[in-house]
This record gives C-alpha cells, sequence and structure tokens, in this order.
C-alpha cells in the first residue's frame, strides 16, 4: 500500500485563485475607510475596487449586507463573526444598519 503526501494549501492556491493584497477602502472619490460607522437605520454604499475577489466583514453588532440598494434580498452578518463575501464584478456593496444606535463596520477588499 502506498501512502500519497501532498500539502493541501498549495493543492487549493491551485485551484482557487488566492488574492495578493488587501484595501480597507472603497474607490468612491472621497473613499470611505474602515472601520466605518453607520448610523441607526442607515446604509453605507462601497464602491467595490475592480480588481476585489472578494470583503471581509465585521462588526460588534449585526449588519445588513446586499447587492441591491432597497434591501429586497440581504444577508445579515451576525455580531462579532468575521464573513467572507465573494464579489467578483461587483459595483456596489450596501451595508445597512437596522438597530436603534450607531455601529462600526470593519472591512477589508482582498485584491488580486
Amino acid at each position: 500500500m502506498k501512502v500519497f503526501q501532498f500539502h493541501v494549501s498549495s493543492l487549493l492556491k491551485s485551484i482557487i485563485h488566492v488574492g495578493n493584497s488587501i484595501k480597507t477602502l472603497d474607490i468612491t472619490a472621497t473613499p470611505i475607510t474602515s472601520p466605518v460607522t453607520i448610523t441607526a437605520g442607515s446604509t453605507k454604499t462601497l464602491l467595490v475596487p475592480g480588481n476585489a475577489a472578494e470583503i471581509v466583514i465585521n462588526s460588534d453588532e449585526d449588519v445588513m449586507v446586499s447587492e441591491h440598494s432597497s434591501f429586497s434580498s440581504y444577508y445579515r452578518i451576525l455580531a462579532g463573526i468575521p464573513e467572507n463575501i465573494g464579489i467578483v464584478r461587483r459595483d456596489n456593496l450596501y451595508l445597512k444598519n437596522t438597530g436603534a444606535s450607531s455601529i462600526v463596520v470593519y472591512f477589508r477588499f482582498v485584491t488580486l
């Protein structure tokens, strides 16, 4: 019986494109930087860099994330649990605070 040994990380890197840099700001004329404060009931629009592959989002409070400004569909990121979201070929990403007080949201784009 032969035992095959391989390195999972090198195998995954050949299958999944790995980003080579991060950005902690969006590409608006006046960049939104991380961390960003979102007041109660309001939304922040992030303009996604053209070379971004994913975004990592974390907050001490729940935050809603959507590709639609209307939030007709959304994903809730739970407080204290960082989430990675693929965003290739995405123009805007919307973050919404549905709480009664301001929240601080941390984000970073993983770029190619």
